[in-house]
């Protein structure tokens, strides 16, 4: 503390270490920081801001160098959507990572970043996650002390007065896709160990800098949190005159959805009600922006401003609705229904050769400027797979002309959400209309509590799928998904894995529905009380007019038990992914 007190530590500093906390949440009923102890937090704003140490020394950061980032991928040859991407990552992904402006950090890196999260989740290929901490590393190691106020952080001059500012939407984007690897890191501790020690410096950084400076009224910023009501609240423009020409008493719904996500995501880290709470009140304030336009929502672009949302910016509102709607928060099954229908039904122009959408969430403006803009919407394939139809009909044979970090994004969504591939694999996400029923699958016969997504036993993620037979109902318990854009005449491998209780087994096929045939074989699996991973091939029709479809079944329909799938994926044989 000598050598911190010899530096003349900042007036607002040094009231903290005195008090001991943050009064960061006033006015909420909280008394210290979110996330960490304040005390604590105290130490390391004194290290960091009184101290002058490198950010990257106090996190202890390895840094790399900006070319080679991370193993080389190679591109696999059978999905247009993964060689596009790695086509695009080899010539540009390294190019603005190195930027100390939060403009081209958050605006494109971030696209990048999140990019390298759901690489990883899709293929398991840890080069990715290598990227992306070469990345991260070099970005965090280049954040400063722009307020003087003790909290690193980062800014642009792009639209201000000239002064470089801090900005919430920035802090939200470029912070979310660290806060997913944070969480990958967290949910997979074995499989992902050799990356436990930089998970757990991102999370000090994100915990200790870019969530409270928000909060803190000594802040640079000032306190910008306005609580509405107890359910409801949002960001406001610091006090700073930060977007000069405009007076938001509070923030674009966009800016704030990014943020929202990545404090959601931190929640499945550090389980800190706060950071849920917040989340929650944003989503609670969009929603209530929401107004009807025939069978879908519109809304505006700010609370203060007349003018509709765009698609572009309307990726991040709709991103922060889905979290929303998948956490069983306030965006209800009704209202994610109505907010992907303004996509497919009154956004895109109905052409699936030629997909083209408006510029605005409520259908206006055909100067088609966003039509690709769209790396949020496509995950609407959850509640409607149009959603796919429209990004993979402008990207099939799109390729990109020059730098630019969202397109790539695109791709990875499209590759997410390929419906060639089994949608909802791992059972994770939730129909809007039943939340019993995993999305994108149907429930062939039996009752909600006879076919289900279920919960409390599965392979790994958040669900699996359960089918439940009982002694003498004498009915087939089905759960089925129609498999869409597959290749004719080729070799396809069903890969699952496959638990059973009860003296049931489990049962699973592919169905030519139009000729009333089996394709291949019916795969029946024995009872079994451990999980264990099986496979089949499958050679698909000599033309791509039969309907298929892809069953999941107990193994007799009349003898007791349940028999659980998860990760059910059908990839081209040989294939990475």
């Amino acid at each position: 503390m000598d050598n911190c007190y010899k530096t003349k530590l900042k007036p607002n500093i040094m009231k903290r270490l005195n008090s001991g906390i943050f009064n960061l949440l006033r006015g909420t009923g909280h008394s210290t920081l979110p996330g960490t102890p304040a005390l604590f937090l105290a130490g390391v704003l004194c290290f960091t801001a009184a101290c002058k140490k490198e950010p990257e020394k106090v996190l202890q950061i390895e840094t790399s160098s900006k070319k080679n980032a991370g193993a080389s991928v190679s591109a696999v040859g059978d999905n247009i959507w993964y060689d596009k991407f790695v086509a695009y990552d080899n010539a540009y992904g390294d190019n603005s990572y190195t930027s100390t402006s939060t403009a081209t950090l958050a605006w494109g890196e971030s696209y990048m970043l999140r990019s390298y999260v759901k690489m990883w989740e899709l293929t398991q290929n840890t080069a990715w996650l290598d990227k992306l901490t070469t990345h991260v590393d070099v970005i965090i190691a280049n954040a400063t002390d722009l307020g003087g106020d003790g909290y690193l952080d980062w800014g642009t001059t792009k639209y201000g007065d000239g002064g470089k500012y801090p900005y919430l939407v920035h802090d939200g984007m470029i912070a979310l896709p660290i806060a997913q690897f944070v969480r990958l890191v967290h949910q997979y501790p074995t499989t992902l160990s050799a990356y436990a020690t930089k998970a757990a410096a991102y999370r000090t950084f994100i915990e200790t800098h870019v969530v409270p400076k928000w909060e803190d009224p000594n802040s640079y910023m000032g306190n910008c949190w306005v609580l509405y009501s107890s359910s409801t609240g949002y960001y406001k423009q610091p006090a700073f005159n930060a977007f000069p020409g405009q007076n938001y008493t509070q923030l674009p719904y966009n800016m704030m959805g990014p943020y929202a996500e990545m404090l959601w995501t931190m929640y499945d880290v550090n389980g800190n009600s706060f950071y849920n709470t917040r989340a929650n009140q944003m989503a609670q304030n969009f929603k209530n922006a929401l107004v009807t336009n025939g069978s879908a929502y519109k809304w505006k672009y700010a609370f203060v401003l007349p003018q509709i949302e765009d698609t572009s910016h309307g990726n991040l509102d709709v991103g922060m609705a889905r979290e929303s709607f998948n956490r069983a928060g306030t965006i209800s099954g009704t209202h994610i229904a109505k907010i992907s229908y303004a996509f497919t039904g009154i956004m895109w122009n109905q052409s699936v050769s030629a997909p083209l959408v408006k510029d605005n969430v409520d259908g206006t403006g055909t100067s088609y400027v966003y039509t690709k803009y769209i790396g949020d919407w496509i995950p609407m394939t959850q509640f409607n797979q149009n959603a796919w139809l429209i990004g993979a009909g402008q990207y099939r044979n799109f390729t990109i002309p020059s730098m630019d970090h969202n397109y790539a994004y695109n791709l990875v969504q499209l590759m997410a959400w390929d419906l060639e591939k089994v949608i909802n694999q791992g059972f994770e996400y939730v129909a809007y209309h039943d939340a019993t029923l995993p999305a994108q699958w149907v429930r062939g016969a039996g009752t909600t509590s006879e076919v289900r997504r279920y919960t409390a036993d599965k392979k790994n993620g958040k669900a699996s799928a359960a089918i439940t037979s009982t002694t003498g109902d004498d009915l087939w318990q089905m759960l089925y998904q129609d498999w869409k854009q597959w290749k004719a005449n080729t070799t396809y491998e069903v890969s699952f894995d496959v638990k059973t209780s009860g003296s049931n087994g489990a049962r699973i096929f592919i169905q030519n529905v139009t000729a009333g045939t089996i394709l291949g074989t019916v795969h029946d699996y024995p009872s079994s009380p451990s999980w264990t991973s099986q496979s089949f091939t499958v050679t698909t029709p000599s033309t791509t007019s039969p309907h298929l479809r892809l069953y999941l079944e107990n193994n007799f329909k009349s003898t007791a038990g349940t028999a659980l799938f998860d990760n059910v994926k059908i990839k081209r044989v040989g294939s990475a992914w």
